[in-house]
């Protein structure tokens, strides 16, 4: 009985250890996951050097859909400056990959966002992948199914009130622009904006 009872606790860890090393299998890292991962840290890093070394020569960006021909994307467009005025995070999650593309959400704040009283929000992000492991593509599309919730609204009649002039230079034609200087005069102007109108102070 004693040596039936060890056999079959013997037989439950063999089938215990199957399943932990197929779990362990099933978790390996995708290689082109991997490259991605890679990619960010560089890039949200400021290493910029480095991650345009993962990009190819050719390689173009989207917003929203992948349709026309794109634009040109090296990380050297205005936004990148607009993430270094107001300090952008992102965590990212829920990877997936096909045999030329990953695809990742990410979550991302900033202080803008903070600023007008706007929760963090979730976009995804797509790389797409050459023959040769390079970035050729990389596709921006926002995961939120509504209109965020903020006081942007509040913040942009003030503006027009109070400051007319700055305020046609840092929206032309009423929506934000991250070119020349217009970032860092949106910081300041959103944080007179603020004392002015009683919120409390954002680091």
């Amino acid at each position: 009985m004693q040596r039936q009872t060890i056999k079959l606790m013997q037989i439950r860890t063999g089938i215990l250890a199957l399943i932990v090393l197929s779990l362990l299998g099933c978790g390996k890292s995708d290689p082109l996951i991997s490259r991605a991962e890679e990619f960010f840290k560089l890039r949200d890093d400021g290493n910029l050097v480095e991650a345009r070394k993962i990009i190819a020569p050719d390689a173009r960006q989207w917003f929203e859909t992948r349709t026309g021909d794109g634009q040109p994307w090296n990380l050297d467009g205005p936004w990148m400056a607009w993430d270094s005025v107001f300090n952008a995070t992102r965590e990212y999650r829920d990877w997936k990959s096909t045999d030329s593309s990953v695809s990742v959400t990410a979550i991302e704040d900033n202080d803008f966002y903070r600023m007008i009283e706007r929760d963090p929000q979730p976009v995804e992000l797509t790389l797409y992948f050459n023959e040769s492991g390079k970035i050729n593509g990389y596709l921006v599309h926002s995961e939120a199914n509504s209109p965020p919730k903020d006081d942007f609204s509040e913040f942009t009649a003030w503006a027009a009130k109070h400051y007319p002039q700055e305020s046609m230079y840092l929206m032309p034609g009423g929506k934000l622009s991250p070119r020349n200087d217009r970032p860092m005069r949106l910081r300041r102007l959103l944080y007179e904006w603020r004392n002015a109108t009683g919120r409390s102070e954002i680091d």
